[in-house]
């Protein structure tokens, strides 16, 4: 498979020029592999006790910690799902548009931004709903069925 990062660059959501919500209607709640947050942006980290504090400190928020091949996400100061055999898939990401992407992309994605950007989530949350309010997606699941075309690198 291609870099993860390359595929979603190809990707181009077809933009809807008239809305009929709201940007206040694009909800972000996500339920994947037994795992409900506020947003399906989580929070890469390199080691389970600093994920479960930081997500303790950050409610709602999904930090995941790659170790061998397995993904294993807290949320709450707890660990609440494990990716082995692919249950969900991390891909890593610069902004919410690219989280939107990746989700539209990739089945059970848990998008993920680097420790360093935490502070600055609900940015790339925001970024988020303007990509699902451009779409017209209402909901995480409308925005995995929105129109995109892919480029190829042209």
């Amino acid at each position: 498979m291609e870099d993860p990062k390359k595929e979603l660059h190809d990707i181009h959501f077809i933009h809807c020029a008239l809305p009929d919500m709201a940007l206040s209607e694009a909800d972000t709640s996500y339920h994947v592999c037994g795992i409900d947050a506020k947003a399906p942006i989580a929070v890469l980290l390199n080691d389970k006790r600093s994920a479960a504090q930081k997500s303790s400190e950050m409610p709602g928020i999904i930090f995941v910690v790659e170790s061998e091949g397995s993904s294993i996400a807290f949320k709450d100061g707890n660990e609440v799902s494990e990716s082995s055999r692919n249950a969900f898939r991390t891909v890593k990401v610069g902004d919410g548009v690219g989280a939107a992407k990746a989700l539209r992309a990739f089945e059970n994605a848990i998008p993920c931004i680097n420790e360093t950007d935490a502070g600055r989530i609900d940015t790339y949350i925001k970024q988020l709903k303007i990509a699902m309010f451009l779409t017209n997606s209402r909901s995480i699941d409308d925005l995995k069925n929105a129109p995109i075309y892919k480029t190829n690198g042209i």
